[in-house]
């Protein structure tokens, strides 16, 4: 994707690489503490919605060096923001005692998405001939997740309740 930017220099992908650890363990770090305060759903959501954005802002900065390594951090905090707080919505919504499972099942398909990920990109980069398409997808693709998780909230809520779990969560 940013192979304009690179100019075929190696550090630049390390410092691209770089920018993404290193903001995304600050990203799971504040999403846990965000969680907490504002519920895990809406962190889910937020974040979903911030990964759609810097999807597409990848678009226009692609050959940019000094742009791109902004927005990939913004990628890493996106990226790495959804996963404590899912994890917390998974525990929530299991059944006494089978959180371990819950999150382990959450693990092993989020696994499988990423595996499967390499094959939707391989599938699109024949189709489209370029790596430029791929943003959009993923943009699409993650904006789905983020409406199909809105659209949770009443289930979830009903849930919660069923459980004994008392009132509206956030």
């Amino acid at each position: 994707m940013f192979a304009p930017a690179l100019s075929g220099d190696d550090n630049r992908v390390a410092v691209l690489l770089l920018a993404f650890g290193v903001a995304g363990t600050v990203g799971n770090l504040i999403a846990g503490k965000l969680a907490d305060r504002y519920g895990p759903r809406r962190v889910v959501i937020a974040a979903s919605l911030a990964l759609t954005a810097v999807f597409l802002l990848m678009l226009p900065i692609r050959g940019v060096f000094a742009a791109a390594v902004p927005v990939v951090a913004l990628c890493g905090i996106a990226s790495w923001s959804v996963t404590a707080p899912q994890q917390h919505r998974a525990i929530t919504l299991s059944p006494t005692g089978a959180g371990p499972l819950a999150v382990s099942l959450n693990a092993a398909v989020l696994y499988l998405a990423i595996s499967l990920s390499s094959v939707v990109g391989a599938i699109c980069l024949d189709s489209f001939g370029s790596a430029v398409a791929l943003p959009v997808i993923a943009a699409v693709s993650v904006l789905a997740a983020a409406i199909l998780t809105m659209l949770s909230g009443p289930a979830e809520q009903r849930a919660l309740a069923a459980a004994g779990e008392g009132g509206p969560r956030r």
